[in-house]
């Protein structure tokens, strides 16, 4: 009744080949979604709806990009409205998460 998606903030870096990799390196299920976008403007949209905010820096003694991304998770009914939003990740927790979700499958 559920299922749990992923956001890319990296989108040069999120390959599909990438993401299979770090889901067997970490035993995450594989019927976890995680949108990768077909282009980069796609993503940007995402972002925008679910107030993603996404910068890119290159530190100078490296070669590859540093992602800096917000985090946040949400709790979307069945009609696609956002229910529930979870910002800094110091103030809720797995309970937090559980307890509202058993709310939305309820309805």
């Amino acid at each position: 009744d559920f299922a749990l998606i992923l956001i890319s903030v990296d989108f040069e870096g999120d390959t599909p080949e990438n993401v299979k990799k770090y889901y067997k390196d970490r035993n995450i299920p594989e019927d976890i979604y995680y949108l990768l976008g077909q282009n980069l403007e796609s993503l940007k949209k995402v972002w925008y709806e679910f107030n993603i905010y996404v910068a890119t820096e290159k530190p100078e003694n490296s070669t590859s990009p540093i992602v800096i991304h917000s985090v946040a998770v949400y709790l979307v009914d069945k009609e696609g409205y956002i229910r529930v939003a979870f910002g800094n990740i110091y103030s809720w927790g797995p309970k937090d998460v559980i307890h509202d979700m058993e709310i939305l499958l309820k309805k």
